[in-house]
C-alpha cells in the first residue's frame, strides 16, 4: 500500500549529493568545514524545498546551493570546480539515489563569483535546481 505521508526528501537527497561529489571532485566536500581548512574545497549550503505534487503523488522542488572556496588569485580555479561538479550533477538524474526517493530532474541554475571577505579567496556560488518524485508516495 502506498505511503499516504509526504516525507521531505532534504535529508537523503544532502546524502546523495555529498556521497555523489566527494566521489567524482578534485577537492574535499564537506557539509561543516573543520577549522582550520586550507586548500581548495566545495561546502554542501542551504536548500530551498517546495511541494510539487501531482495527483496522486508527491514530489518536492528544491533549490540546493554549494560553496566553492579557493584560496588562489583569480577565478580560474573556482571555475575549474564549477566544471566539476556540473559534469558529476547537471542533467543526470540516474547519478542520484535519495533513499525513498527518485529524482525527475537535476539542472545548473545559477553560478555567481565573488571575492571572500579575506582577499587570498575566491568564492563560487553554485545552485541547482533538483525535482524531486517520493518512492510509493499516494498524495490524497
Amino acid at each position: 500500500m502506498p505511503d499516504p505521508v509526504s516525507k521531505s526528501p532534504l535529508l537523503p537527497l544532502q546524502k546523495a549529493l555529498y556521497e555523489r561529489l566527494r566521489a567524482s571532485l578534485s577537492v574535499p566536500v564537506y557539509d561543516f568545514v573543520p577549522e582550520p581548512v586550507r586548500g581548495n574545497y566545495v561546502v554542501l549550503g542551504e536548500a530551498v524545498e517546495r511541494p510539487d505534487n501531482v495527483h496522486g503523488a508527491y514530489g518536492s522542488d528544491i533549490q540546493h546551493t554549494f560553496h566553492v572556496v579557493v584560496d588562489r588569485a583569480g577565478f580560474s580555479a573556482a571555475l575549474a570546480i564549477v566544471d566539476e561538479i556540473s559534469q558529476a550533477l547537471d542533467h543526470q538524474p540516474e547519478s542520484l539515489a535519495p533513499e525513498g526517493h527518485s529524482i525527475v530532474s537535476v539542472r545548473r541554475e545559477l553560478t555567481q563569483t565573488f571575492r571572500d571577505q579575506d582577499p587570498r579567496y575566491r568564492h563560487a556560488l553554485v545552485r541547482y535546481r533538483i525535482v524531486t518524485a517520493q518512492n510509493g508516495g499516494a498524495a490524497g
